[in-house]
């Protein structure tokens, strides 16, 4: 479990905490777990466009797909 600290905006609690740096984290164990070979198949689900490039420059097996899909 990957967790980070939130950051509170000046005029909180009127607009929420938010929670910094996770995509990233979440970007880099995915695409660690496919270079260790830690997983057959990966699927990530995310509306979060940051996610496509590290995710498009694993090196595939042969015969793998990558399928992107933004909202």
């Amino acid at each position: 479990m990957i967790s980070r600290d939130l950051r509170y905006p000046r005029d909180w609690p009127r607009r929420a905490a938010q929670e910094k740096g996770i995509d990233v984290a979440l970007a880099v164990d995915f695409v660690m777990m496919v270079a260790r070979s830690e997983c057959d198949v990966g699927i990530l689900f995310s509306s979060d466009t940051d996610l496509v490039p590290p995710v498009a420059q694993i090196c595939w097996p042969p015969g793998a797909a990558l399928a992107a899909q933004t909202p």
